[in-house]
């Protein structure tokens, strides 16, 4: 849970391309000025829900290519200034309500290549700021009433 202790000033961390599955509590913690962090192409299952505590001035997130299957309703709400997240080709089967909610700065959202089967109604509720998203390749079963 050390690893980064003393780092306190690294703007960039990229730990893609790894073996990583699981993140601990707190990994990221002493990443106060943390910008971009790229955890991609590894086997990350799933998170801690306080694993992205610290990460205040995170801008960018890339968890793309893992084997995410769900996201706690919690982990996203350290990332207060988050604008570009990156979480395709995982293994997300629905976006439960609220999924997003603390993410009100988000410009970018991928979430293509995920198996997506169901979108809740208010799964996207909260991301005020959002300017594109990207769902394709997905497998959506949904109705549009107009």
């Amino acid at each position: 849970q050390h690893t980064f202790d003393g780092l306190q000033s690294l703007k960039k961390l990229d730990i893609s391309q790894n073996q990583l599955h699981n993140m601990n509590s707190g990994v990221f913690q002493p990443l106060k000025a943390l910008q971009v962090l790229d955890l991609s192409n590894n086997q990350i299952v799933d998170f801690q829900p306080d694993t992205f505590v610290g990460l205040s001035s995170l801008i960018h997130l890339n968890l793309s290519n893992n084997h995410i299957a769900q996201l706690s309703q919690q982990l996203f709400v350290p990332l207060s200034v988050l604008i570009n997240m990156n979480l395709s080709s995982n293994r997300l089967a629905q976006l439960e309500n609220d999924q997003f909610q603390s993410l009100r700065y988000l410009e970018t959202l991928d979430i293509s290549d995920c198996t997506i089967q169901n979108v809740e109604e208010f799964s996207l509720r909260g991301l005020e700021s959002l300017l594109f998203i990207s769902m394709h390749s997905n497998h959506l079963q949904v109705s549009f009433k107009f």
